[in-house]
């Protein structure tokens, strides 16, 4: 009997490729959050500490209004792109489980062909020696 052959090997290649590539688009875009979450976390710390200042010339003041205005305004903008991120990260995250699915589903289709390969090979194996052993016995008599 032929060695056992997936027919479908190459589309489970293929689909293999995209699942991983789409686990690194995933990857990338999980980090692009975090990166700015940690760039939020960074600002609000910032804004904190400058809070603390207590410097309370006119002047101080009014740099120090600046400043909070301009980091408010920073954190405002870094949340907006953080929505957009979170967005990617999960429309990538549900395109990599669609892929993952599909090489899932091929591999258990192979797991079950390769199962009825080796149950037909068995059977042929068991059918041979039958047959062995019948001709031996019609030699011996």
């Amino acid at each position: 009997m032929k060695k056992f052959r997936f027919r479908l090997e190459k589309v489970l290649e293929y689909l293999t490729t995209v699942r991983d590539e789409k686990k690194k688009i995933l990857l990338q875009a999980n980090a692009a959050v975090t990166v700015i979450e940690e760039r939020i976390e960074y600002l609000e710390e910032q804004l904190v500490s400058h809070n603390r200042s207590e410097e309370t010339t006119v002047e101080a003041l009014e740099l120090q209004s600046l400043y909070v205005e301009r980091v408010q305004s920073e954190i405002e903008k870094a949340e907006e792109e953080l929505e957009e991120r979170k967005k990617e990260a999960e429309a990538a995250l549900v395109e990599y489980q669609v892929a993952a699915k599909n090489v899932e589903v091929l591999e258990k289709l192979k797991e079950k062909k390769k199962e009825t390969y080796d149950e037909e090979l068995e059977k042929e194996e068991e059918k041979f020696l039958n047959e062995l052993s019948v001709m031996k016995g019609i030699t011996l008599e």
